[in-house]
């Protein structure tokens, strides 16, 4: 046998016992079958949202509880924002002027006793005494507002706080006065 094929002879006895000799081709082995591994599948994470930027939330000066309180704790109080925070000098009131700690110093005068340069009438006093803490308190959270600082709005409610415990009678005053920042002052009732 010759040629480029190969050929097995193999022999197989027939049912008459002869052997056969007939040729066979060779057996093609049979290709293995190759499994791919079953991937994992990872969980995809969530997507982490990016948080929002927390947006400023100021406190209204009436959700402020009432406590009484004397004059030397509002100029503590305002001597402390002045110390702690110079830029409120430079920060423009309903965009028209800068408050400057003199004028604070005169409007603590006049919260305390009423305009010096005012007649001596007892109900003019004490309408000058509302609309100087009246505009302390207007000042100090605008400030407040536009910064977040809580000692500035403590200082809102301090000035508040003593108006209401000098001249609680006042109060519906203050609160006429405080419209144009659109709050009210704590309720002493509380």
């Amino acid at each position: 046998m010759g040629g480029l094929a190969a050929v097995a002879l193999v022999g197989c006895e027939s049912k008459d016992g002869k052997v056969n000799k007939t040729p066979t081709p060779p057996q093609t082995p049979k290709a293995t079958e190759t499994i791919a591994p079953t991937p994992t599948v990872e969980p995809t994470a969530e997507p982490t949202p990016t948080p929002e930027p927390t947006q400023f939330v100021p406190k209204k000066l009436a959700d402020a509880e009432f406590v009484p309180t004397e004059f030397a704790q509002i100029v503590e109080s305002v001597d402390s924002v002045y110390r702690d925070h110079p830029e409120i000098s430079k920060i423009l009131f309903l965009g028209s002027s800068e408050i400057k700690r003199n004028t604070y110093d005169v409007n603590l005068e006049v919260c305390r006793k009423g305009d010096p340069t005012a007649p001596l009438y007892p109900k003019t006093l004490e309408t000058d005494r509302v609309y100087a803490c009246a505009s302390m308190t207007e000042w100090l959270y605008f400030y407040y507002e536009k910064t977040g600082h809580e000692d500035i709005y403590q200082a809102a409610v301090n000035v508040t706080n003593y108006l209401l415990t000098e001249l609680p009678e006042r109060k519906a005053q203050l609160d006429s006065s405080l419209e144009i920042i659109g709050q009210t002052s704590p309720d002493p009732q509380k």
